[in-house]
């Protein structure tokens, strides 16, 4: 709904999905589409409101991106230089890079896309007032954007944690681009984490495999490896030291943020615009308590326990846990670092590589398209499914960029009002154009239970279609684990990109998978967001009738194909599939062996 405004009107802007900072007597403005939530829908009955239209800035996406990773760069260089001077250090710039890199730049590509929300605003009224809350940040006992901090009682985080950068970017900025911020006050619960008592205290168990591992080649902190880990931990006793579980988690989530020494930090990154104006003047209060407040105490307990620098580090993820930060120590004293792909991801985007830029290694799982990437096998994707497993469901998935598209900034360009218009219609074409029965057999998959105005959108379009709401919260399984349960059964899995884990998890099990896309190939690479293997892909599969940009078409097949698996296994169509899988998914029916003779190559230093 795109919004026509007087221009000597005052607005009343809303920034998130927050209804308690809404003035329902008066007419609302929202900012973007990511106000419009499950959670709001029965308010929203009672108000008028239009919503702003967004501007398409996917032919900025490459630009920007480029943008990000060299002011990143810029950033890290200055922090290194603080961090070196609060904590009496002496570490190298590539030390603090490897720590705060990928940290850096989400919370860029964050405050980015806010900025420029803000920015497109101003374009439609001349003045308007919005709300926020005018608890003072500074009393907050956890930085927003840190590991630690994403656990609060009686508010959605993702939207205060929003709602925290609008504002402050609006007490910045807002007096130039006439947006006036109201403060209404607000008490934000958050649970506590967890302290373990013994951390530091391994049990007897841990104690003896700790004194055998001792002088391991490898050390190996949180991986996704092989289908049996228990197997290869055993394989390479003396020789790796797999140290995840080790009881260090709350080395970090004990402190916290001490804004009198976040003031002596001195941190200058020479503003070169408004925006980096603006960074320059709140990074500091939102660094992660890990090189902060909790460094000192992590670095005392790392030394304490790793005594002995292998020949290299096996780590995966970028949050900054004490691992993480053991890790750098150890790749300073000359250790190498190996990262690792947790999806198809890097060899999908063109950017988002932050977690492997300072790895000396890299595994992936499809082709490499850098020097740094080496192929590996992942254990989610090793199990085909047998013939004898019963496939009777037609399960439909979300995609999570979509769904989670406040984040929009982060992997993917902007692509404005009427893509997202084109989601919305797609989605209608289909579900219109399918038989009652198909409807009947469709289970829906929404990525979490706080996707915003999807559910309820999809109820009315089609009540018959059934939700599977399990977020894999029994017998300790995770939410992949459940998806990965949830594709066995399946005769055809619909998924909405070729972005996402599930899409990939699917094809290589050999399960039939149809694509309902609404990026069109030609707007995927005018943005430029798909590497050249994907959009190559992309068209391939196009081709092949697994994409469809017609949800009138994609109705039509699923109506009339009475047998999927002979559809999906028809030459033409099965060679696209093994030159895709071949791509981006590397399998073997044991990859606990794969891995065996990987580690064993690198113990003897051919790694």
């Amino acid at each position: 709904m795109s919004l026509n405004t007087d221009k000597e009107k005052t607005e009343y802007l809303a920034l998130t999905a927050d209804t308690e900072l809404w003035d329902p007597g008066k007419e609302i403005v929202m900012l973007g589409d990511w106000c419009i939530a499950d959670f709001n829908r029965d308010i929203l009955k009672g108000i008028k409101y239009t919503i702003l239209e967004e501007k398409d800035r996917a032919a900025d996406f490459c630009g920007d991106q480029e943008y990000l990773e060299k002011l990143g760069k810029r950033v890290a260089a200055s922090l290194a230089k603080s961090l070196n001077e609060l904590h009496h250090t002496n570490h190298t710039e590539a030390y603090w890079s490897f720590l705060l890199r990928e940290w850096v730049i989400e919370y860029l590509k964050q405050w980015y896309k806010c900025y420029n929300d803000l920015l497109n605003a101003k374009d439609h009224f001349d003045t308007a007032v919005t709300c926020v809350y005018g608890t003072d940040e500074e009393t907050y006992p956890f930085p927003l954007f840190d590991i630690q901090s994403f656990r609060y009682d009686n508010v959605n985080l993702l939207d205060f944690c929003m709602l925290s950068i609008y504002k402050r970017i609006i007490e910045e900025i807002g007096d130039h681009y006439g947006i006036e911020a109201e403060y209404r006050d607000k008490e934000i619960k958050r649970t506590p984490v967890p302290v373990n008592e013994k951390t530091g205290k391994p049990g007897i168990k841990d104690r003896i495999y700790g004194f055998i591992n001792r002088k391991a080649d490898i050390m190996i902190f949180n991986t996704i490896m092989g289908d049996d880990p228990g197997r290869l931990k055993l394989k390479m006793l003396g020789k790796t030291f797999f140290t995840y579980g080790s009881g260090d988690s709350s080395l970090i989530g004990r402190h916290r943020r001490d804004l009198s020494l976040r003031k002596s930090i001195h941190f200058d990154i020479r503003p070169e615009n408004e925006f980096e104006t603006v960074i320059g003047k709140n990074m500091i209060n939102d660094l992660p308590l890990g090189v902060v407040e909790a460094y000192e105490d992590v670095c005392r307990y790392n030394e304490k326990i790793c005594k002995h620098v292998p020949k290299a580090v096996m780590i995966w993820g970028g949050k900054v846990t004490s691992e993480k930060i053991r890790a750098a120590g150890l790749k300073e004293k000359g250790a190498k670092i190996y990262g690792f792909a947790h999806s198809p991801i890097p060899s999908v985007f063109r950017y988002s590589h932050e977690e492997e830029d300072d790895c000396d290694v890299f595994y992936c799982w499809g082709k490499p398209v850098n020097s740094r990437q080496r192929t590996a096998p992942s254990f989610k994707y090793y199990k085909r499914v047998a013939d004898s497993v019963k496939r009777e469901k037609i399960r439909w998935f979300t995609d999570p960029c979509r769904s989670n598209f406040r984040y929009a900034g982060k992997s993917r360009p902007v692509f404005g009002s009427a893509v997202n218009d084109r989601y919305w219609e797609l989605t209608e074409e289909f579900i219109s154009g399918c038989d009652q029965r198909v409807l009947n057999e469709i289970i829906y998959r929404q990525r979490d239970l706080s996707d915003y105005g999807i559910r309820h959108k999809i109820e009315d379009l089609c009540p018959e279609i059934s939700f599977d709401d399990r977020l894999g919260q029994t017998a300790g399984q995770s939410y992949g684990g459940l998806i990965s349960e949830l594709i066995y059964d399946s005769r055809l899995v619909i998924c909405e990109s070729i972005t996402t884990s599930v899409f990939y998890e699917t094809i290589v099990r050999g399960i039939p998978v149809m694509v309902l896309y609404y990026l069109s190939y030609d707007l995927c690479k005018r943005s430029g967001f798909l590497s050249d293997m994907a959009l190559d892909a992309y068209g391939k599969l196009k081709d092949a009738g697994i994409i469809f940009n017609d949800g009138k078409k994609a109705a039509e097949f699923v109506n009339n194909c009475r047998d999927f698996d002979k559809w999906w296994n028809e030459p033409e169509r099965k060679r696209v599939i093994k030159e895709v899988t071949d791509d981006f998914i590397f399998h073997t029916d044991d990859s606990c062996s794969w891995w065996e003779k990987e580690l064993a190559g690198i113990c003897k230093g051919n790694g």
